[in-house]
């Protein structure tokens, strides 16, 4: 269930009742997360309409968020009263202060005190040092006590609740549409990317979202805007007015591909653009924060200032000063810098070339992009933050910063909060793509335990998940999620799904950065222990996996509950296709291999790869009912990844057996682009006829494949349409959505549906065409940075097939 559909449900729940007291389970199943401290004697039903609303002086704006919340009048009369205080008023007990004042991170804690006259019980006082304490208390009471009723069940609670994690949020461009959510979950940051470019007189400008920025803080969300990696700012248009702030390239080595300079830091114009940008970004109202993102990949500098510097020190000491310098003018403001996979070998230094008050950010690629059993803050920072430095961190919270995979992982979520909690971190910003919807449980789980870190069970919490979402058997949900929570997380640690998807481009991803290779090979074979193998040391490991996973299934049907059951498909089947692939690969390189064993093998991987593509496709639709073309690009790869993959051992196979029995579902090519499509224009159309490559109706891919060059190509859309001719030839189908092909992303698949045709399509005389649009490297780059060569294929899909 949707994260906005759980929070609905907080609203819409029917009042239960207590039938001991002491059973705190019946009504804190309905908290996510769970308090500190709560205690409940009693309860009682009252009109909504009879409670009287008692607010403080303050016209704060998370008042006001408070009041719509709990839907109260303050105009009703009535002896049962809820009091919102503060701790600055007089009514407050000292006792209750005294509390408040001691709890970490004290400005959002809370308390919820009944308030009793004569031995009865007649109202609540929420009590908080700050606006945002008194919306986390409401909060909590909405979650508790169904407030859409006409009567409410209200429990006579005693709560003393404060967060560990003095942040909780995400980054990410994805984020906007769900604020809401995030926020009903007591999270309260959300870091994203500003507008960066220039004024025409080429001044920088930097905007940002202002509606954004209002509708956040009125729901109690911090916005930090971002200034993105240093080497990837020539997207802004920096150079086109800064020319000479352009990095020099190391000379006599060969440019990559899509080659942008970095930022020179030794030229004395850099840091005045930079702080420029901050002081814009700070000028908008309620941004305090801003984050300066370091080079994600190393970019140093050759020229005659910079030559010998080491370039993310040079960074550093840069940023710093453009902040400095702002800084006078916004005394209040903070600058966070983000550590990334190319600076990690020198963070050192640049921990050493900080002001005192700029805060860390945590981020790896591959170290922090990681779902790992691992421990993720290694000492270095650790000690920094120990010491008392700011530091925060950039998690993934999902099977992988690369998939859209099902991955409910309570095991997972709570031992990556413990950690940050234990080695005393202010924040952590995860990362969930393409959007939350798919990760719903791990997002519930990051609030739970960054919040109470130390309070609920894995199965607790799994338990209080399934009540809020309205499961008919939580315990049932429970005990499924920590069965699955465990095989899933040994999936994500050895990064199979995430593995095979950069497979399938004849890539490999290693410490955060993408390089050509393959995911095994004669002298690299697929071994127990390492790789896509990692969490299984041997065969019986990895069939011992398959057999809970049968019983998760199992479970999952018993519940039959459709997403635990799509999960539990999705993770049988990889985990099936895993074990297949690697007797494939085992086969492949085995001398004089037995014919019918290696073709029982071969059609078994394609089996498995049949069924994980449709499980997939149909978890995919599930939990995201979206049209065809917002179809993420990384949950068509997740949903692909076998297909691929069987299809590259297949081929890998054909010298051995050239029979393939699942030839249509193999990529057949239908066209190419070179250089010279480019010559004149940078946006060329290519049509194909591909009438001869249907064999029958149904889902098709079409494959564009970027194979070499200087400069990568944006492919803008797919169009399927039949006629006599292409000039007369009718639209029925399109995939139109914009994908980037470099040498980071070297392949996207479009998606097409060819309607029922008839028996033999030679009696008819329409044919089928596929027209392309492909934009191309720019026109005003030099010719030697303009070449690009790839391919065009098409097969049939096993999306809809029939299991």
């Amino acid at each position: 269930m949707k994260i906005k559909s759980l929070i609905t449900t907080i609203l819409i729940l029917v009042p239960f009742c207590l039938s001991h007291a002491d059973d705190l389970s019946q009504w804190t199943n309905h908290l996510i997360p769970l308090p500190k401290e709560i205690t409940i004697t009693g309860e009682t039903s009252i009109a909504s309409d009879s409670i009287m609303l008692v607010l403080p002086e303050t016209k704060d704006i998370l008042i006001q968020a408070a009041v719509k919340e709990l839907g109260i009048s303050s105009a009703n009369k009535s002896p049962f009263t809820i009091q919102l205080c503060l701790t600055s008023e007089k009514k407050v007990s000292k006792k209750v202060k005294k509390s408040l004042a001691k709890v970490a991170n004290s400005e959002q804690a809370y308390a919820i005190q009944p308030i009793e006259k004569d031995g009865e019980f007649i109202g609540l006082q929420f009590i908080a040092n700050s606006p945002i304490g008194l919306l986390y208390a409401v909060r909590t009471f909405v979650q508790l006590v169904p407030v859409n009723e006409t009567f409410w069940e209200i429990p006579q609670v005693t709560v003393l609740d404060w967060p560990d994690l003095s942040e909780r949020g995400e980054w990410g461009w994805n984020l906007p549409h769900d604020k809401f959510g995030l926020a009903a979950l007591k999270m309260n940051e959300v870091e994203m990317h500003s507008r960066l470019g220039f004024f025409e007189d080429g001044q920088p400008r930097a905007r940002f979202d202002e509606d954004m920025l209002r509708e956040a803080h009125q729901i109690g969300i911090q916005i930090v805007p971002v200034i993105s990696h240093m080497e990837q700012l020539a997207k802004t248009g920096l150079f086109k007015y800064y020319p000479e702030l352009a990095a020099v390239p190391e000379p006599g080595k060969p440019l990559p591909t899509d080659y942008q300079p970095a930022l020179c830091f030794s030229h004395p114009n850099a840091v005045p653009v930079i702080a420029a940008w901050m002081r814009q970004l700070l000028s908008y109202d309620r941004v305090n924060d801003i984050n300066v993102w370091l080079a994600e990949l190393d970019a140093p500098c050759y020229c005659d200032r910079c030559k010998g510097g080491e370039p993310f020190e040079m960074q550093t000491r840069g940023i710093v000063k453009a902040f400095r310098e702002v800084k006078k003018e916004f005394p209040n403001a903070h600058m966070r810098l983000l550590l990334t996979q190319a600076s990690y070998k020198v963070n050192d230094k640049i921990l050493s070339a900080i002001d005192p008050d700029t805060r860390i950010t945590y981020y790896h690629g591959h170290k922090t992009y990681d779902s790992s059993r691992d421990p993720m803050i290694y000492p270095l920072l650790e000690d920094f933050s120990r010491s008392g430095g700011w530091l925060g961190v950039y998690p993934q919270l999902t099977n992988s910063w690369r998939t859209v995979f099902p991955f409910t992982g309570p095991q997972f979520i709570q031992a990556r909060m413990q950690e940050f909690v234990d080695k005393k971190l202010q924040s952590f910003s995860g990362y969930a793509t393409p959007a939350n919807w798919y990760y719903d449980f791990n997002i519930a789980a990051s609030a739970e335990w960054s919040w109470n870190s130390h309070g609920r069970s894995v199965h607790e919490f799994a338990a209080a998940y399934a009540t809020l979402i309205g499961l008919e058997n939580p315990q049932a949900f429970a005990d499924w999620a920590e069965l699955i929570g465990d095989i899933g997380w040994n999936l994500a640690e050895s990064r199979v799904v995430e593995s095979f998807i950069f497979n399938a481009g004849n890539a490999v991803f290693i410490d955060g950065v993408i390089t050509d290779g393959t995911l095994y090979s004669k002298e690299n074979p697929i071994t127990f222990g390492k790789g896509i193998l990692r969490s299984y040391p041997d065969m019986n490991a990895l069939d011992n996996d398959v057999l809970r996973a049968q019983k998760a299934l199992t479970m999952a049907e018993q519940a039959a509950e459709p997403l635990m059951i799509d999960e539990s498909m999705c993770v049988l089947g990889t985990l099936n296709y895993v074990k297949s692939y690697k007797i494939c690969a085992d086969l492949l390189n085995t001398p004089d291999v037995e014919k019918s064993q290696f073709n029982n093998a071969l059609n078994r991987l394609d089996k498995d790869a049949m069924y994980l593509t449709v499980v997939m496709n149909q978890w995919g639709a599930r939990q995201y009912p979206a049209e065809r073309n917002f179809v993420h690009y990384r949950l068509r790869d997740s949903i692909d990844f076998a297909a691929n993959n069987s299809e590259m051992i297949r081929q890998a196979a054909l010298k051995i057996l050239p029979d393939d029995p699942y030839e249509e579902y193999r990529f057949q090519q239908v066209s190419e682009w070179t250089t010279s499509d480019f010559d004149t224009t940078d946006k060329a159309v290519f049509w194909m006829d591909i009438t001869d490559y249907l064999g029958r109706c149904g889902e098709y891919d079409v494959r564009f494949m970027f194979e070499e060059g200087t400069s990568g190509v944006y492919t803008n859309s797919v169009t399927l349409l039949m006629g006599p001719s292409k000039e007369s030839a009718n639209p029925i189908d399109l995939d139109k959505w914009e994908a980037k092909l470099s040498r980071y992303g070297r392949y996207i698949e479009y998606w097409i549906t060819v309607p029922e045709m008839p028996k033999k399509l030679s009696t008819i005389k329409d044919r089928y065409f596929i027209k392309a649009e492909i934009t191309g490297p720019k026109m005003e780059l030099p010719a030697e940075r303009r070449q690009t060569n790839g391919k065009i294929f098409i097969r049939k899909s096993w999306r809809d097939a029939v299991l």
